[in-house]
């Protein structure tokens, strides 16, 4: 990190600084040096989040070692670019804080450095997921987290991963896995269904005149459908197409409304049942007042 030297980080204002460790990032193949040369110069002291990792020597050496086998996997499979300044930018911060993951405390120090809002949120999403694979892989958990970390792809989350312990876990090979069959292991997750479908739909008569036109409803609606896509409802535009008629297909509110047996709270949680599990009312309806209590009791 010949870039970070005493004397050009004492001509920048530390919120300016950010080119040099972006240069750091694309150029070092140990980048270890640089970071034990702010150190010994005194330098580290216009970093507190990085020198609190010194108040622990294992923190400090791990997060050497973590960079230094960033670099390597970056060199390895070819990363450029924001793909490879974001994975070496949460090598360095993976471990910062108090907890771990410790989002807040990497923004602050994001921040105070001058990175840019876009490389910011996926140092960011990487960091705050870097942990978080080993729950089994299922194909809703493994859609679910390619959205979180968008827009990096799984394939750096691994390499992120690797450059923390140093190997890929079975865990993490399960999912890549999962997810290479699911053809979202390099390019990550998108909506299926969007605003555009919204517009034709209502145009066709399926949704209600106020989808002709642009507003929050749009959103929210978008928002649902996505969920559902990422829980595996549908996997393609035709099906979701077909959930988005069927959800339209009965007036849910006035149906569960009809239950005034039920509390405010209850009917909400039973309309969100009825759009997520696939029943369609009539059946909730048909099966008797004590399934729907059971049904609306159940947090959703």
């Amino acid at each position: 990190m010949e870039k970070l030297e005493l004397n050009q980080i004492k001509t920048i204002n530390k919120s300016q600084s950010f080119p040099l460790w972006e240069d750091w990032a694309l150029t070092e193949s140990r980048p270890s040096k640089g970071l034990r040369n702010l150190r010994e110069t005194g330098m580290l002291e216009l970093f507190p989040e990085l020198k609190n990792l010194i108040g622990n020597l294992d923190r400090w050496e791990h997060t050497l070692q973590a960079v230094d086998r960033a670099a390597e996997i970056s060199n390895r499979d070819g990363l450029e670019g924001q793909e490879r300044v974001a994975l070496m930018m949460a090598a360095l911060c993976h471990d910062l804080g108090s907890s771990d993951p410790d989002v807040d405390t990497v923004r602050r120090f994001l921040v105070s450095i001058g990175t840019p809002p876009d490389i910011r949120k996926m140092v960011t999403a990487l960091v705050a997921q870097h942990e978080n694979y080993t729950q089994e892989a299922t194909p809703q958990f493994v859609r679910t987290l390619a959205w979180k970390i968008r827009p990096l792809s799984l394939a750096t989350f691994a390499r992120l991963v690797e450059a923390d312990v140093g190997h890929v876990p079975v865990e993490v090979k399960n999912l890549l896995s999962i997810a290479r069959a699911m053809d979202i292991s390099e390019r990550g997750v998108e909506p299926i269904i969007n605003q555009e479908h919204f517009f034709m739909l209502a145009n066709d008569g399926y949704l209600p005149p106020m989808y002709k036109r642009h507003g929050l409803h749009h959103l929210d609606l978008e928002d649902l459908v996505f969920k559902m896509q990422l829980e595996g409802l549908f996997d393609n535009e035709y099906e979701g197409l077909q959930y988005v008629k069927r959800l339209f297909s009965v007036d849910y509110q006035n149906a569960v409304l009809a239950l005034g047996a039920l509390s405010d709270k209850e009917k909400d949680k039973l309309i969100e049942y009825l759009k997520t599990s696939g029943m369609e009312i009539e059946e909730i309806l048909d099966r008797g007042e004590r399934f729907v209590r059971e049904v609306s009791s159940v947090g959703v």
